[in-house]
């Protein structure tokens, strides 16, 4: 049985980052990158993320 194909995005600032401590999201891509990475989402059978992803991202509204 193959193995299922994995992909892994994550997105960091020039200081290593990948988040901050305030309460709004840390945007460290522009919208061409949001698009990529909604449709990408939009494509894929199962989706891991962090509660804070699912609180600031919202998916109810798509």
């Amino acid at each position: 049985m193959p193995r299922p194909y994995v992909l892994l995005s994550v997105a960091t600032s020039v200081d290593g980052y990948i988040y901050d401590t305030s309460t709004t999201r840390l945007l460290l891509s522009n919208s061409e990158d949001f698009d990529r990475v909604d449709q990408v989402r939009a494509e894929s059978d199962a989706i891991l993320i962090g509660a804070g992803t699912m609180r600031s991202d919202n998916p109810g509204c798509w």
